[in-house]
């Protein structure tokens, strides 16, 4: 550890990236100290253009290493609810070029131009610039005091600079059709720009929310049905498997609390229809994860479910006898922000035409008759399967396959794998009084909650397995 070696930081953060999967949180983070440390040994903080010495190529290797140690910094800082070690104004390192690595060399003597458009260093660059704006998202909450509203204005100007960033300098020179690096690009952006979205408004929501307009409420929730869809599309992509172990270290919980919230309360519109159908991916709650969680994590749960179910159930009857009430919400959805993600249908797909789909999907709810809307499940199951097995390029009737896929069988346990499938069964929730007053609990205290149990599960985990 007394070696002042490039090769041996770049090895500490492979593993490391890889331990998040398979060791405790706390492990991952004690280890990320040492290769920080080590990292500043090196004078990686420092940009190379400032050592006459370094070559092209050496420069953009120290920068590429040292935004992978930012990365590491960021995601263990965050899953033990830590600071970040690495101060914010503490290094000057630059974030690498968009070039491929073909065009630099260890005997190059110039830099070469970044390129406009995907190169083999843009998935990359995306997580660093993404982690560069969390950084200083971060660290601006911080100097406010932990008060979301006083720095609200100044976050959401960083997540709109981020936004402009990645589609001036990356997407718009990309094509959809042939690229599924384009697409998982897409999909990560837009899930980490809508999960940014949530936690800049979610304090204030929590604590104040009679301080939300209903633009902002629509925008929440707008962002985490994205966050539930592109999440369920690249996990069910084939183009995207060789990255599923990565998607697969992410919850979502500030999504699926935030969508439950609107479904067991709100008009039953066809956005809230949409949020519905997000929240019965099978990929929203790791299976994995849902077996650690206790009777303490799942019984507010499933009584905010059950009480969204029952909403929903209600409001469809409403709307079927009140055709004008059924009128005005379609028009005003008409009017509404809708989510840019592709529902759980085939990835990619035609997004543009989801919001339509699904108005023409909640249409036949309201004009229905009771019990006749959704198909068996075993069919739907079929479907689901049919519908990850789509590959780039692949000649298929997206528009058939997006219709077939809104025709799902809701019911609880696809909501909740674990409890249906090996996992924690010892509880029974047929005396649970699902009418309690779930809008009465803090659930932003339930979310900080359940990720510490995650965490202590896998610190469990880990240790059994050594």
């Amino acid at each position: 550890m007394n070696t002042s070696d490039m090769t041996l930081v770049q090895a500490m953060a492979i593993f490391l990236f890889l331990a998040r999967r398979h060791d405790s949180p706390r492990y991952v983070w004690m280890l990320t100290g040492l290769v920080i440390r080590m990292a500043q040994a090196l004078g990686l903080h420092r940009d190379g253009s400032r050592f006459d010495h370094l070559t092209p190529f050496e420069v953009e290797k120290r920068r590429r290493i040292w935004w992978a140690v930012c990365v590491l910094d960021l995601r263990s800082s965050e899953e033990l609810a830590m600071d970040m070690t690495i101060a914010q104004g503490s290094f000057d390192t630059r974030l690498p070029l968009n070039v491929n690595t073909s065009d630099i060399r260890p005997t190059t003597q110039q830099a070469p131009p970044e390129k406009d458009g995907l190169t083999d260093m843009t998935l990359p660059l995306l997580w660093f610039s993404q982690v560069d704006v969390m950084r200083r998202m971060t660290f601006l909450m911080a100097a406010q005091g932990g008060q979301a509203g006083s720095s609200l204005e100044e976050q959401l100007s960083l997540l709109g600079e981020l936004e402009d960033q990645i589609q001036r300098m990356y997407l718009q020179y990309s094509n959809p059709q042939d690229s599924p690096a384009y697409w998982m690009a897409v999909g990560v952006t837009r899930i980490v720009v809508s999960k940014m979205t949530l936690f800049v408004y979610l304090p204030a929501l929590f604590s104040s929310p009679a301080n939300i307009t209903q633009d902002i409420s629509t925008k929440l929730l707008v962002s985490a049905i994205e966050i539930a869809e592109f999440n369920h599309a690249l996990n069910g992509s084939r183009d995207c498997r060789p990255w599923r172990w990565i998607f697969q270290t992410y919850t979502h919980w500030h999504a699926v609390v935030y969508m439950l919230l609107n479904a067991a309360q709100q008009p039953w519109s066809p956005l809230i229809e949409r949020a519905w159908v997000a929240l019965h991916s099978s990929w929203l709650i790791p299976k994995d994860t849902g077996k650690a969680l206790r009777a303490r994590t799942w019984v507010p749960l499933r009584q905010l479910f059950s009480k969204a179910r029952a909403h929903r159930d209600a409001e469809l009857e409403r709307l079927r006898g009140d055709q004008r009430a059924a009128d005005s919400l379609y028009h005003e959805d008409m009017a509404l922000e809708q989510p840019n993600s592709p529902g759980l249908g085939p990835f990619p797909g035609p997004m543009e035409g989801m919001a339509e789909l699904f108005r023409q999907r909640w249409r036949q709810l309201v004009t229905a008759t009771a019990g006749s809307e959704d198909v068996q499940p075993q069919q739907q199951q079929q479907q689901q399967q049919q519908q990850q097995g789509v590959v780039v390029g692949e000649a298929v009737d997206q528009t058939q396959l997006w219709t077939e896929s809104l025709q799902l069988q809701l019911d609880t346990d696809m909501l909740f794998p674990a409890m249906s499938d090996g996992g924690e069964s010892t509880y029974s929730f047929s005396d649970l009084d699902f009418d309690a007053d779930v809008n009465a609990m803090n659930w932003g205290e339930w979310i900080q909650y359940t990720e510490e149990v995650e965490r202590s599960a896998a610190a469990v985990a880990a240790t059994v397995a050594r």
